[in-house]
């Protein structure tokens, strides 16, 4: 669902091959586990917005600017209901890439770098 995304390694991270390979995967599943959650989340606005009752749009300028200033006030309000359930699954699906295994393979495998420890933890993104 996401395009045209571009991932950044830091520069502070080792740069061995076999590293960069391990933080580029581990990068390309909080990716995949994103675009789920946010079909998901997309998948299950449409019903609510489907159901809301908008004004239409007046041909009138002046008035057609106030419609849709409300149009604009009524989907936010919508998409703010749902928007916590949508955050926390978020969190819940960064956690489920950032498992001890994961955190204990990259921490193994990327070694400080430059004086600088790389931070990886369980349940934290990394």
């Amino acid at each position: 669902m996401l395009t045209d995304r571009h991932i950044e390694i830091a520069k502070d991270l080792p740069q061995d091959a076999s590293c960069l390979t391990l933080i580029r995967r581990h990068y390309i599943l909080h990716a995949a586990s994103n675009d789920a959650v946010l079909t998901q989340f997309a998948e299950g606005l449409d019903p609510i917005l489907s159901r809301l009752t908008l004004p239409n749009l007046q041909h009138d300028g002046a008035l057609a600017g106030e419609d849709r200033g409300h149009i604009e006030q009524v989907v936010r309000a919508a998409i703010d209901r749902v928007w916590p359930s949508f955050q926390a699954a978020l969190r819940t699906a960064s956690n489920g890439v950032d498992t001890a295994d994961e955190v204990a393979t990259l921490a193994r495998t990327c070694p400080p770098a430059r004086g600088v420890a790389p931070h990886f933890q369980a349940g934290a993104t990394l």
